[in-house]
């Protein structure tokens, strides 16, 4: 066989290979989710965020975050880099660690 055939067949290969595998790639990771501190199913995905500092209207110092919502219950919540996740809501009117959920404790007179 000629080199420039087998060069030829190697070319066409990346071009086919490498754009299927980013596809492939980016499939996968756009299907992973997380579990839903609303309806505890995992249905959450990631929708947005940022990598960087801002400052919004309110003059918040605002550090990285990304945005999240459940498919299932539709619930919007933002998780700050280093914290927890917070309802959206929370998060716009200026909270700046997560709201603490309730924990159930059982009684000890049952």
């Amino acid at each position: 066989m000629p080199v420039s055939f087998i060069l030829a067949v190697g070319v066409v290969t990346l071009l086919v290979l490498i754009p299927a595998t980013l596809k492939l790639a980016g499939f996968v990771l756009g299907r992973r989710r997380q579990l839903c501190p609303g309806c505890s199913r995992k249905a959450l995905a990631m929708t947005g965020g940022a990598i960087a500092a801002r400052i919004d209207e309110n003059a918040q110092d605002s550090a990285t975050w990304a945005e999240y919502e459940c498919d299932h219950c539709n619930a919007q919540f933002v998780k700050p880099l280093g914290t927890g996740f917070m309802t959206r809501q929370a998060w716009i009117s200026g909270a700046k660690e997560p709201i603490p959920t309730a924990v159930l404790i059982e009684r000890a007179d049952k």
